[in-house]
């Protein structure tokens, strides 16, 4: 691993074990242990966000990067994670306009050139080191956009990397669409492999969201108005990640073309199943017996798949 030495690096993609082995990587190359606890700073989202933005962090992080090391021919090096201006504008705040809303609006863009403007003139001739990390998460539309002013500067002035993997989440929404059993049941094991914890919540993500869309898509297809306001809430949802009209366009094409695979009836079989399954994703602390969370996933999947209804 060798990376050009800049002042500024700009990491963000959605593999978390690349983004950090890389951030470790940039810190032992130009900070010893010994010099660390005085001169590595981290600036982090509060434990209940995901994101933290300019406005609550520029004041003391310009401060501590005009801040000079005690330490004679050392740097100071800052890691600043998740920064909101690099990611796209999620859907609920393009759709929540207001009076607020507007006037940050107008402040973000000389919020913006003043940190690109301080990047340019100040921490480039300095010995620090400012190392942004944004991790993505596809699946939450957590996407930085590679058509910011930030994104241009970082790119100009420094030095950018992006780490993707493929998610085991899209070969397993694929197989499923496709109807593939034994493809399906082959990343299911795979994906408990890897991490049994996160693999659960996301194979349940995963069948709950393709599901729904699968019959928002028959839905539209029949063009049926008579929907009651019941049924209209569990297939259409608020929620950004599971309404078909918010996703990308190639999504859509997947699931209009994938969902003859499956009958309405099957689709909303399996989603009162969903429901059951997730007591047992989710038990309570009175429960006392509860079912192995593998062998029942893997039972659904086989009920679903294998049992065609013509």
């Amino acid at each position: 691993m060798k990376y050009p030495e800049k002042n500024l690096y700009f990491l963000y993609g959605n593999d978390e074990s690349k983004l950090n082995e890389c951030r470790m990587y940039l810190v032992e190359n130009f900070l010893t242990k010994e010099e660390r606890e005085e001169n590595y700073i981290e600036f982090s989202p509060k434990p209940s966000r995901k994101k933290q933005s300019l406005t609550e962090i520029m004041p003391d992080l310009l401060a501590e990067l005009g801040t000079v090391s005690f330490f004679p021919d050392s740097r100071r090096v800052i890691v600043v994670y998740n920064l909101e201006e690099l990611y796209h504008l999620s859907f609920s705040s393009k759709s929540s306009p207001g009076k607020k809303k507007k006037k940050e609006g107008k402040d973000e863009p000389s919020r913006e050139a003043y940190f690109i403007k301080y990047l340019e003139d100040q921490l480039l001739k300095s010995s620090n080191i400012l190392i942004l990390v944004n991790v993505e998460n596809y699946e939450e539309n957590l996407r930085v956009n590679e058509k910011s002013n930030l994104f241009k500067a970082f790119r100009k002035l420094g030095h950018d990397e992006k780490f993707s993997e493929r998610r085991l989440s899209w070969d397993f929404e694929d197989a499923f669409r496709e109807r593939n059993l034994s493809k399906s049941l082959e990343i299911i094991r795979s994906w408990m492999r890897k991490n049994e914890d996160s693999a659960k919540k996301g194979i349940f993500n995963s069948l709950l969201k393709q599901i729904t869309l699968m019959l928002q898509a028959k839905v539209e297809q029949s063009k049926r108005t008579n929907i009651n306001a019941d049924l209209s809430q569990l297939l259409f949802p608020q929620n950004l990640k599971f309404h078909i009209s918010k996703e990308q366009d190639f999504i859509q094409k997947k699931i209009r073309r994938r969902q003859k695979n499956y009958t309405v009836s099957e689709l909303m079989d399996a989603l009162q199943k969903l429901l059951k399954i997730n007591a047992i994703l989710y038990p309570r602390t009175s429960d006392l017996y509860v079912p192995d969370f593998q062998l029942v996933i893997e039972h659904f999947i086989i009920d679903l798949i294998k049992n065609k209804k013509r």
